[in-house]
């Protein structure tokens, strides 16, 4: 079971991706190729059913040629409301 902490993470980092992305014009094709995954998974994780591994993570981080600092702080951005959509 997940902890409510880790719920709020794994959405504000699907947030996160969601956004960076959109502004990179990165398909989900592309993602799901980068992942080795099908995109039907890649779409589970865009809707949060589906979490995405510390690995899957780093690897789209080199896809969106971003690094871990970057991502971090987009990411504090978006806990807030990751939280207020888990309540």
């Amino acid at each position: 079971m997940r902890t409510h902490q880790c719920a709020v993470y794994e959405l504000a980092i699907a947030h996160t991706v969601e956004e960076i992305q959109k502004e990179k014009s990165i398909t989900r094709e592309e993602m799901a190729a980068a992942l080795e995954m099908p995109e039907l998974e890649v779409t589970a994780f865009e809707l949060g059913e589906r979490r995405l591994s510390a690995g899957g993570l780093l690897v789209l981080l080199d896809l969106f040629r971003l690094s871990w600092q970057d991502f971090e702080k987009r990411l504090k951005k978006h806990i807030d409301r990751a939280r207020s959509e888990i309540k």
